[in-house]
């Protein structure tokens, strides 16, 4: 035998013998019962003596085990986090002659593998038997484990081994065996032990089979739209009397709105809001929580396509602007849900600018140097999200003026010889831009020069000029972004 895990005092192993656990799930129309506890009268697969080499016969089964409290009152269930998690475990049968000790062990059923190659541990001391006086219902001829709080619990055991195998009939099992040796055997060497099947769900844990099985089935309409609510019907059968309880929707793992309480009929209706699921594919199920007569169950999922839903965008664009300083655009897009996504503003068919919707809207900054002047359409689309189609507003004309120029001149100096050439400094400046073109000088009005400005700037050399006052003053002439502009009069002196 190969160790394995070691819990404490109990010992880890893994024995080479067959078992019983949960038979293979049953299955009622389209519908497929899933989970950790959905179980079936029905034989385990190992156990039914076909198919591949595992699904054998157990030889080594030789009676069942009971499950009692304190007081001598059997139980079917209880948690798993508490030890013991029953004060005796009881086999229906003698198992070997001269024995009076048992032990508890548990097994983690792997489909992959002989039920004899299983991880398994002991859960339990060895503890003598027959019992001494027995209470209630515990007979004091059989072999019984008297499990103390010392204990392993069900949940330390299944942190070590895990339930993971999703194969139909494995599922959330755990199998128990009890054992039974004397002063000179080891438990372990029995080849002949007592089996119970306990299903696990969460931390609760009940014998398998003490339940009917149910099954679910499911109405889903083949597809909807977004933001258009739509029903989904199931119905919930038995053997036996009309299941109770209540129903969860799910969109594969995500609870779709809170659970339905079943109707006298077993039925439960779901109303399902337009904006549960978003835009594609959703594969839908109905989990039955079960009752005190059947287990859960889960019907098979059942696909819905959801459409995008249309939207409606609006915009709002100033009427005019100014080249060379920033404007706004707004837009808001109208649909069910969130607004998710993204909006682009184009200018006809050039995007500019592409921005996330906050809260359903868009904010555009368009910069003073993006658009020249003139008379510019622009329109804003929203692109669009997995629930919602694209939308386009209106088209809205912004009209964009030049910037407007300044232009200042500077003489350097203001008196001179009028053998000498005096400096003029001209500045032309506009928000946003740096104008450029030429500049014209005027000595009244006689035109005396022409300058090209350079960064806005240009220093142009007078001529000589005769004696007497001169007003000198400059126009800019304007460009295709920035408008013209005239400098205020400076007068030179000339000597």
């Amino acid at each position: 035998m190969t160790t394995t895990r070691r819990f404490g005092r109990a010992r880890s192993f893994r024995v080479a013998a067959l078992t019983l656990v949960l038979a293979t799930v049953a299955t009622t129309g389209p519908v497929v019962s899933q989970g950790a506890n959905a179980a079936s009268p029905s034989s385990p697969p190992w156990q039914t003596g076909t198919g591949t080499s595992f699904q054998q016969t157990d030889p080594h089964e030789v009676g069942t085990l009971k499950f009692y409290n304190a007081a001598g009152t059997q139980i079917f269930g209880g948690s798993t986090t508490t030890a013991p998690f029953a004060a005796y475990v009881q086999s229906s049968v003698a198992i070997r002659a001269g024995d009076n000790r048992a032990e508890l062990f548990a097994y983690q059923p792997n489909a992959g593998d002989y039920p004899g190659n299983w991880s398994g541990s002991l859960l339990t001391a060895a503890s003598t038997y027959p019992v001494a006086t027995p209470p209630g219902s515990v007979d004091p001829a059989l072999p019984a484990v008297t499990a103390t709080s010392g204990d392993t619990t069900l949940s330390d055991f299944l942190t070590a081994y895990p339930l993971t195998d999703t194969t139909s009939g494995y599922q959330g099992v755990l199998e128990l065996r009890l054992r039974t040796g004397n002063a000179g055997t080891d438990e372990t060497s029995s080849t002949s032990y007592a089996v119970a099947d306990i299903i696990v769900t969460g931390t609760t844990w009940e014998v398998y089979g003490t339940k009917a099985d149910s099954s679910t089935n499911e109405t889903v309409p083949a597809s909807a739209t977004y933001g258009t609510g739509f029903q989904v019907t199931a119905s919930v059968v038995g053997a036996g009397a009309t299941p109770t309880g209540t129903a969860t929707l799910k969109d594969g793992t995500t609870t779709v709105g809170t659970a339905v309480g079943l109707d006298g009929s077993g039925n439960a209706t779901f109303n399902v809001s337009g904006t549960a699921l978003g835009g594609g594919v959703h594969n839908l199920t109905v989990t039955y929580s079960g009752d005190s007569a059947y287990n859960t169950s889960t019907s098979s999922a059942s696909p819905i396509t959801i459409a995008k839903a249309a939207t409606t965008t609006t915009s709002t664009v100033p009427t005019r602007a100014t080249y060379g300083t920033a404007f706004h655009v707004t837009a808001a897009v109208g649909g069910p849900g969130a607004r998710t996504g993204s909006a682009t503003l184009k200018q006809g068919s050039t995007a500019l600018y592409t921005v996330n919707l906050v809260s359903g809207t868009a904010s555009f900054t368009v910069a003073g140097t993006r658009l020249a002047p003139g008379t510019h359409p622009l329109t804003v689309t929203y692109n669009g999200s997995v629930s919602l189609l694209t939308s386009t507003s209106t088209s809205k004309s912004v009209v964009i003026g030049k910037a407007v120029g300044h232009a200042v001149n500077t003489l350097n100096p203001k008196t001179i010889s009028h053998t000498k050439r005096a400096k003029l400094i001209v500045k032309v400046t506009a928000t946003g831009v740096v104008p450029t073109g030429t500049v014209t000088i005027y000595d009244g009005t006689k035109v005396i020069g022409h300058a090209t400005l350079s960064r806005g700037t240009v220093t142009f050399l007078l001529p000589r000029l005769r004696r007497g006052l001169h007003r000198i003053h400059v126009r800019y002439g304007g460009s295709a972004y920035v408008s013209a502009a005239t400098a205020a009069t400076v007068t030179l002196k000339s000597t």
